[in-house]
This record gives C-alpha cells, sequence and structure tokens, in this order.
C-alpha cells in the first residue's frame, strides 16, 4: 500500500478564504491483490482555553455535524465535573466515541476553531484528552481537547487507487467567514437558543464597520445604540 499526500493553501491576494487548507490523501494498492482496509483516522489538531473559568471550559470541545443536528462534547466531559450540589456529576474518561454520520468535525475553543469537513461522510469520531504541556519556562500549561474522524475506504482492488479530500479550516470563529464555507459550518458558534438575536447583532454590528472600520469602536456605537433603544 502507497500513501500520496497533498496540500494547498491559497495564494496570497486571491479571493479564496486564506484559512482553508485543501488536503487529499489518495491511497494506492500496488500489490497483486485485492486489499481491506480498516477505518481511516484524520486528526483534528488540539484546542486548548484561552483563559481559565466555566466559560471558556463550555466552549472547549469537539463536534460533529450529521447533516441535520450539530453535536458538542466540552472538555469537561472527559476530565470529570462534580456538578451542582453532586448533580450531574460524572466521572473522567480516557476517551469517548460516536457512531454515525459525520460530515464535517470540529475542535475549539472560545475564540479559534478548526473544521474539517468533505463530501466523503465519516462514519466515527474519537474524542479524547490532552495533558498539559509546559511552556519554555516550565510553566504548566492548560489541558487540551482533541478528536479524530474515522472514514471507511472499504475494498481497494489491485491497481487501484481511491483519494479522500477534506477542506480544512483553521482559523478564528468569525460567523461570515463559517458561514461562507457551506453545509451550515456556522454552528461552530454554539449561539444556542439565543441565536436570531446573536445573528442579528452581528448583522448590526457588520453594517456599523462598513462605516466605521474599526471592530472597537464598532462594538462601542452598537452599545450606544441599545442603550438609546432601552
Amino acid at each position: 500500500m502507497y500513501l500520496r499526500r497533498r496540500y494547498r493553501i491559497a495564494a496570497t491576494g486571491s479571493e479564496a478564504e486564506p484559512y482553508v487548507i485543501e488536503h487529499s490523501t489518495e491511497i494506492v494498492n500496488r500489490s497483486d491483490s485485492a486489499k481491506s482496509l480498516a477505518t481511516v483516522y484524520f486528526n483534528l489538531g488540539t484546542a486548548r482555553a484561552i483563559s481559565e473559568g466555566s466559560m471558556s471550559s463550555n466552549y472547549l470541545n469537539v463536534g460533529h455535524f450529521n447533516g441535520e443536528d450539530a453535536d458538542f462534547v466540552p472538555i469537561t466531559k472527559l476530565t470529570g465535573s462534580s456538578g451542582f450540589l453532586g448533580i450531574g456529576s460524572s466521572l473522567p474518561q480516557d476517551e469517548i466515541g460516536f457512531a454515525g454520520r459525520m460530515e464535517w468535525s470540529s475542535v475549539k475553543n472560545q475564540f479559534f476553531a478548526s473544521v474539517l469537513s468533505s463530501e466523503t461522510v465519516g462514519n466515527d469520531l474519537l474524542i479524547y484528552p490532552v495533558e498539559s504541556s509546559a511552556d519554555g519556562d516550565g510553566v504548566p500549561g492548560r489541558p487540551g481537547i482533541s478528536g479524530s474522524v474515522g472514514y471507511d475506504v472499504g475494498m481497494l482492488p489491485a491497481g487501484t487507487s481511491e483519494a479522500l479530500d477534506f477542506q480544512f479550516y483553521v482559523g478564528p470563529k468569525e460567523f461570515k467567514r463559517l458561514q461562507a464555507l457551506g453545509n451550515q459550518q456556522d454552528l461552530v458558534m454554539q449561539f444556542g437558543f439565543l441565536g436570531f438575536f446573536s445573528k442579528l447583532l452581528l448583522a448590526f454590528m457588520y453594517a456599523i464597520y462598513s462605516f466605521v472600520p474599526s471592530w472597537g469602536w464598532s462594538i462601542v456605537i452598537m452599545t450606544i445604540c441599545i442603550k438609546l433603544i432601552f
């Protein structure tokens, strides 16, 4: 068996999304007989918390989209939790697995996300914790979370090949960028039940930014407008 891997990023100055890596893995059967391959796994990378606190823990997760709904598993499901007054407590786990349709999968923290998508549908997702590592000064870092998505290649006849093509977004959690990727990848934002109002406020802020090209001032102006309305 032979593996050929290719990577491509947008050329400087092009209109293509600069945070997307186009990746292809080609599996070639060079033998004289058919080969049955097990599931091939692709790692999503590792995400770590930006800061301490429950908010960043909730957004430090691995998720997947099955074509209808997106589901996210926070790091607390792996590290364990004492719950609220003992209610909802859970023990640490080395791994959490999902079997089913995976149209895209993600790993993210509060501000950045990595999203792996493909026209080939995955069938397995493994989620696991990543131990904290020390920095150059020997100060322990924060623990992380990672995941690997499985794709079933199946039987590969002699002298044939099978290619798996991916689009890998690695960048900031910007709604417009994620929405432009298609297939509801903007669900990575996790707006929740207040999603309608969140999107409305984002649209308002983008409108202000088109006239005042400063995110800081756009937030200030939007806040003033909301105060005046109420």
